[in-house]
């Protein structure tokens, strides 16, 4: 229940308020202002900032199911697949034809086509991207250090930013 959006006719967890998901040091990653050194303005932006911008983005990413589980990995799929027909009844069992959602991957580039047709397993967080978008849109900009400089931004710096954002997280672990 992780997934951006509803479900037929049900909102998700996170939308009702029933679920909180927080990510386990946050705060210390972001109050570490070495992780952030290689970005002038991340640099800039004080320890809750950089929070509240890790937030959104892990979010989206989380919407997005860009998030590395084995309940999203296809060969985890086949093997549930094949034990569902074997210890359960038809009723219970997989349709043949269901599509089960597996891990998808944020890209900040332009989508690649594969044999004509749109990946489905990418995410956009390019310049068109409704995270950039939230990105963009936040409150807590006007009160940032960088309120002034933000507003003169243009989208390859907003991308650049989200960028440093992942490889700080990748370098911090």
């Amino acid at each position: 229940d992780l997934r951006r959006g509803w479900r037929f006719n049900n909102p998700n967890l996170d939308q009702l308020g029933l679920l909180a998901i927080r990510y386990r040091e946050l705060d210390a990653f972001c109050a570490d202002d070495t992780v952030f050194a290689h970005h002038a303005a991340l640099v800039k932006l004080s320890g809750a900032d950089r929070a509240r911008l890790c937030q959104i983005i892990f979010d989206a990413m989380r919407g997005g199911l860009c998030l590395e589980s084995r309940y999203l990995d296809h060969v985890e799929h086949d093997k549930t697949r094949t034990s569902a027909y074997a210890y359960l009844n038809d009723r219970w069992a997989f349709a043949a034809d269901e599509q089960l959602e597996t891990a998808r991957y944020l890209i900040t580039g332009k989508r690649p086509e594969f044999k004509g047709k749109p990946r489905g397993d990418l995410v956009t967080g390019g310049p068109r991207s409704r995270l950039l978008r939230q990105v963009k849109t936040t409150a807590f900009w006007k009160n940032s250090a960088l309120a002034s400089d933000t507003t003169r931004w243009k989208s390859a710096q907003w991308v650049e930013l989200i960028e440093s954002v992942l490889h700080a997280a990748s370098l911090y672990g």
